[in-house]
């Protein structure tokens, strides 16, 4: 039976992002793998490396009766030590060319084999720009005897299987002749050649553990994310090995950081067990945030006037413990990250001009424009032409096509026909109509 009481009524237990591999941390791990793109541009190459139990080292270590499935601990170390390998010749050696930025995620199969999946930007002078250069570091054919024998099969254009199946060229899937036998398993290189693919790459990337659940109920009672999470997430045991011996689930590199937004005097404060909420808020440190420290180190710094709320991170280094924006002294590359937020709040207006406004000092300082003062932030972004033509309403949907899937658009350019009243309904229909029919057509073809 279910018992709901009334004092759990309109409670909701969340888990973190700080939990590596939740939905919440996945989702802004998507977030920040989007905000490579807008630096750097869409990614060059998709690689998914598979381990494999037939691999040398693997079986050499078996006993007679045992198969590479009974041996969990094994395989993930083999492959770990494998993807290490590869990660040095992708990123530190660029054997497809020099990488600028790179996401990759470990995943593990239900047969418990984990794989990889790698997305990679290269360096302008080496993208790849005609078929001629796709051809040099990518196939999908059947390769030729004669030239790699050792990844020859069969002779002629098909291929027959001991079972008497017959494929050709169609059958293959993108590899790299080099990675292929050095590795010797299922390397799957693939070229981005459409900026149009790169959402659905990163979702896919990011698109989280596999879950199985069901709940029968008449009533609900308390909202709980980590009973969710904890009853429908599936763990293989190369998934428990890999986190037990604490090897990496996830990298995007260079590292982005968020950057939050909130309006004064409403930032989040966590609240620890046993302290009021009177001895939180009394404490210097609470009313201390990024957002905050970058007014007040605008307000000191003559350098930092020059520069944006998302460029900040760029020249300095946020120190945790003293809550306060420090000069970086290394060159490190970081990418900051504006938090997304409703563009039904206050908050929306207040991120549109820390992205177009340089060097605010504080609050009051973003609602002056020149000698004159405006009550909110609607009103100044409204002077300074951030909201005329429906400019605003198409940068927004600009950005959400980096990151939304085509549902979210629509709902989304409802939304706006309903609040903002657009003067240019048909010029936004047309300019966003392919983004928003975008899954009917890939249904459709």
């Amino acid at each position: 039976m279910w018992w709901l009481y009334p004092g759990d009524i309109g409670k909701r237990v969340i888990l973190p992002p700080s939990y590596t591999g939740s939905p919440r941390d996945m989702h802004q791990r998507y977030y920040d793998a989007r905000a490579l793109v807008q630096k750097y541009g869409k990614p060059d190459f998709f690689i998914t490396m598979t381990c494999k139990p037939k691999w040398e080292e693997i079986q050499k270590e078996l006993k007679p009766w045992q198969h590479a499935h009974d041996m969990p601990d094994l395989t993930t170390r083999v492959f770990h030590s494998k993807f290490e390998e590869l990660k040095t010749v992708l990123f530190t050696k660029g054997v497809l060319g020099k990488v600028v930025a790179h996401v990759h995620v470990i995943e593990c199969q239900k047969r418990g084999l984990p794989h990889a999946h790698i997305l990679i930007i290269l360096d302008e002078r080496d993208k790849l720009c005609s078929p001629d250069d796709y051809d040099t570091v990518v196939r999908a054919e059947i390769p030729d005897p004669d030239i790699e024998p050792g990844l020859r099969r069969d002779d002629g254009r098909e291929v027959t299987f001991d079972n008497g199946k017959v494929v050709n060229n169609s059958w293959v899937v993108p590899y790299n002749p080099w990675l292929l036998k050095k590795y010797d398993c299922h390397i799957n290189v693939e070229i981005c050649s459409s900026v149009k693919s790169v959402k659905y790459l990163y979702k896919y990337v990011w698109k989280g553990v596999d879950c199985v659940c069901m709940e029968v109920s008449s009533e609900k009672g308390v909202e709980d994310e980590i009973k969710q999470f904890v009853d429908a997430h599936w763990i293989f045991p190369q998934e428990a090995l890999w986190r037990i011996c604490r090897y990496q689930m996830n990298k995007i590199s260079p590292p982005v950081v968020s950057l939050q937004i909130h309006l004064k005097d409403h930032q989040k404060t966590l609240l620890p067990e046993g302290r009021t909420v009177r001895d939180v808020l009394q404490r210097e440190r609470a009313s201390r945030t990024k957002l905050t420290e970058y007014f007040k180190k605008n307000a000191e710094d003559e350098f930092a006037r020059t520069l944006l709320y998302k460029e900040f991170l760029e020249h300095y280094v946020w120190d945790q413990s003293l809550m306060q924006w420090n000069r970086r002294r290394r060159n490190n590359r970081v990418i900051g990250r504006v938090d997304v937020v409703s563009t039904r709040t206050d908050n929306y207006y207040l991120r549109l001009l820390l992205n177009h406004v340089r060097g605010p000092t504080s609050y009051e300082d973003l609602l002056k424009v020149g000698s004159v003062t405006f009550s909110t932030y609607r009103e100044v972004a409204h002077h300074l032409g951030l909201l005329e033509s429906d400019t605003a309403m198409r940068d927004t949907l600009l950005e959400a096509t980096q990151v939304q899937m085509p549902s979210s658009l629509r709902r989304l350019f409802c939304t706006i026909l309903a609040l903002w009243n657009p003067t240019g309904v048909r010029e936004l229909w047309d300019e966003f109509l392919p983004h928003l029919i975008e899954d009917h057509l890939r249904s459709n073809t």
